[in-house]
């Protein structure tokens, strides 16, 4: 019963018709208390992607009417990064993409490298940041300080630094109580802005931010309301998901020599995305998607906190509107669906029908609620992707997917991630369905030469 109603919870959970009601409540509160509409903003003076925050929170300021209340943390929780070696060499290169995508100052890493964690240098710094913010320092200014913090090696004097020793402990312990807010209030990144009861993370999200803020009129100004929205060639055509079995041909022409390259999870809801995301690229260029199906990190032994589970949950659900796609009403197929899903991989490939049934499985636990663990599910999704049920049955026992999904993850991991989905072409990765631009980018770039 438990698995049966689950996901028409979390339709309803992640319903349009909830969020507006949310979204006025808080409006009619804000407006009986007679308060401003306030963000507040937590940072981390070595996070790579607060510095591209702090860069952006300009424009938002200069086109909306909103006040803001920048917090800065010092610590993140452990549990919520798996993999923090592999997170921190991401996020350099990473925030490396959206720097160029903005025009922002990108993180001056390439000499100076990671910064060691929790340094006597790092605090000073992180006492600095918040110190200018209680004086209401410029934007400039503050920037300027997260700048130096990287530009600097370790080791180096830190400049300007007149605060003295009860001062220092004062903002410690402010700083400590943002930490712990951040936490308290749902959310465990930094570089985030919580807004009336919704969170949105880095430079990435900015866009739902001025989409909510708009629609509010909130605006100061007619200019466009939109800046943060280049993650996504939104002009790209995507055909519906009906509509994807006629896009995909497993038989193109390798054109550029290599093809695009899908890590994927049956389990991922950023995968959920990033397959359809992909078809629609590889349709569009005429490029082949080759998909390398992994085991969902809660299988390989990485915990996924509930407080991390349901945001990823709630930023898909925003994420897919965004672009088109249907989402929410979600049968998750950890455990045996995962496995049935993976026993009939070579099945499907066999008879030339392997995307067409990793697209049928994806909307099938993603948007129709239907639960991969039960033959009654399986077989819906099977039939889907026009394959034999009767001949599926017979390769449910397999195992051979075993290896075929250990080597993906290996693969995957040596080229430095962990999690899915990640996008790979010739020797570009990305993480995220949402960096699917530097892979467009790259093959128009092979197209042009």
């Amino acid at each position: 019963m438990k698995k049966t109603i689950k996901p028409l919870l979390l339709q309803a959970i992640s319903s349009d018709w909830r969020l507006q009601v949310r979204r006025q409540f808080f409006k009619a509160k804000r407006i009986l208390l007679r308060k401003s509409a306030q963000l507040s903003v937590y940072i981390k003076v070595d996070d790579p992607y607060s510095f591209l925050l702090l860069q952006a929170l300009p424009s938002i300021e200069e086109r909306f009417k909103v006040d803001f209340s920048i917090k800065v943390i010092s610590t993140t929780d452990n549990v919520m990064f798996p993999e923090p070696t592999l997170w921190e060499n991401h996020a350099l290169n990473d925030a490396m993409f959206l720097a160029q995508l903005y025009n922002f100052l990108p993180v001056p890493a390439q000499e100076t490298g990671l910064k060691e964690p929790n340094s006597e240098r790092t605090m000073a710094y992180t006492i600095k940041l918040q110190d200018a913010i209680n004086n209401k320092e410029s934007w400039p200014k503050l920037i300027r300080i997260v700048y130096e913090f990287w530009e600097t090696s370790e080791g180096s004097e830190l400049t300007e630094l007149t605060i003295d020793a009860g001062k220092k402990n004062s903002i410690k312990e402010q700083v400590k109580a943002n930490t712990i807010e951040l936490s308290q209030r749902g959310h465990y990144l930094p570089a985030t802005v919580y807004y009336d009861g919704e969170w949105y993370w880095g430079v990435d999200r900015l866009d739902h931010l001025e989409q909510r803020l708009s629609q509010e009129q909130l605006k100061l100004t007619n200019v466009t309301s939109v800046v943060f929205n280049r993650t996504y060639n939104l002009e790209r055509k995507r055909p519906d998901i009906a509509a994807l079995p006629t896009a995909i041909n497993d038989d193109v022409e390798i054109k550029n020599g290599k093809p695009i390259e899908l890590f994927w999870s049956a389990r991922s809801p950023y995968s959920h995305i990033a397959l359809l995301e992909g078809i629609s690229l590889a349709s569009t260029y005429q490029v082949p998607l080759v998909v390398h199906p992994v085991l969902p990190m809660m299988m390989r032994g990485l915990f996924v906190p509930f407080k991390k589970a349901l945001y990823i949950f709630l930023d898909t659900k925003r994420e897919a509107k965004k672009l088109g796609w249907p989402y929410g009403k979600l049968a998750d197929p950890l455990g045996d669906g995962v496995r049935r899903c993976y026993s009939l991989l070579n099945y499907a490939r066999e008879n030339g029908r392997f995307l067409h049934y990793l697209v049928a499985f994806s909307e099938a636990v993603n948007t129709k609620g239907i639960r991969a663990e039960t033959d009654k599910g399986l077989k819906k999704i099977v039939e889907k992707a026009g394959l034999d049920w009767e001949q599926a049955k017979q390769h449910l026992t397999n195992r051979s997917w075993q290896d075929e999904v250990e080597r993906n993850q290996q693969d995957m991991y040596s080229k430095g991630s962990w999690g899915v989905p990640v996008f790979r072409y010739h020797d570009i990765q990305v993480w995220g369905q949402d960096r699917i631009f530097v892979i467009e980018n790259a093959i128009k770039k092979d197209l042009v030469g």
